[in-house]
Order: structure tokens, then C-alpha cells, then sequence
């Protein structure tokens, strides 16, 4: 391969003019088209970091709406559960509320029950603490007896007659 060699020469010919600097408006119409390229591509490279950093803020805002969906769903679970446990809550507070009706009955009953046991056993006192006053009456009227004093024995008789009376009439 052949090396050639360019060789230049400044030509008489040329006018010293028109190889010097090329006139203003040249210069100035390649200026402007760079400066808007300039502005065209910092405009596109924010848009472009713009676009990046929106993409970035929606899949994390993606992901977290994830993490809150499967929360939801756990909750949502939970939830279900306890709803469950307290239909079984309220099914028992139902029949304990109907069985605590009926021991409020019984109670009543029970109650109403005592009030005449009481009054039974008020009455079985009176008619035993009658019957010992007679019994003693009638012990002293027989050992008055026993000693001949029969006036004495009338006196204790009736002096209980009515306290044995009481203990009769009351079934005693």
C-alpha cells in the first residue's frame, strides 16, 4: 500500500479574504440549533429521571399495597373467626339467660316455699313449747296426786288446760 503524502500550499490566488474567519451568519445558524438540541435533551433527560423516579414511587407504592391487601386478608380471616366465636358467645348468653329465667323461678318458688316452712316450724315451736308446759303440769299434777293432795293437782291442771288445749287444736 502507497503512503501519499497531502501536501498544502497556500495559493497566490486565493484571496486572503476568503480564507479567513467565515462570515457571522454562519457561525450564528449552527448556535441556535445546538442550544434548542441542548434544551430538547435536558428537557428529555428530566422527563426521562422524572419517569424513572414515578416508576420507582409506583412499585413501591405497588408492593405496599400488596403487603396491606395480604394484611387486609389476615385480618379479614381473624375477623371471620372471632365472628364466629361469638355467635357461639351469644348462642350461650341466649340458653344461659333462659336457664338463669328458670333458676329465678325456682328461686322465687324456693323463697315462697321457706316463708311457710318458717311459718310451719314458728307454729311446731309454739305447739312443742305448749306441750312441755303441759307435760310439766301434768308431772306436777300426778305428784301432787302421788301425795294425797288432790285440790293441789286441780290447781296445775288447770292452770296448763290451756296450753294442752293449744297443743291439741294445733295437731300437736
Amino acid at each position: 500500500m502507497a503512503l501519499d503524502a497531502l501536501v498544502v500550499e497556500h495559493a497566490s490566488e486565493v484571496d486572503e479574504s476568503a480564507t479567513g474567519p467565515p462570515p457571522r451568519g454562519r457561525r450564528g445558524r449552527w448556535i441556535v440549533p445546538l442550544v434548542v438540541l441542548a434544551l430538547v435533551a435536558t428537557a428529555l433527560g428530566v422527563v426521562i429521571c422524572d419517569e424513572v423516579s414515578t416508576n420507582r414511587q409506583f412499585d413501591r407504592t405497588h408492593r405496599s399495597l400488596e403487603v396491606t391487601q395480604a394484611h387486609i386478608g389476615v385480618v379479614r380471616a381473624d375477623l371471620d373467626r372471632v365472628r364466629l366465636q361469638l355467635d357461639g358467645v351469644e348462642v350461650q348468653v341466649f340458653l344461659d339467660n333462659r336457664a338463669l329465667g328458670q333458676d329465678a323461678t325456682d328461686l322465687t318458688s324456693a323463697q315462697a316455699q321457706l316463708v311457710g316452712t318458717r311459718s310451719d316450724v314458728s307454729q311446731q315451736t309454739t305447739v312443742i313449747s305448749d306441750l312441755q308446759t303441759c307435760l310439766g303440769g301434768v308431772q306436777e299434777a300426778l305428784n301432787a296426786l302421788a301425795v294425797a293432795d288432790q285440790n293441789q293437782a286441780i290447781d296445775i291442771l288447770n292452770s296448763v288446760a290451756p296450753d294442752c288445749s293449744g297443743a291439741v287444736a294445733s295437731g300437736g
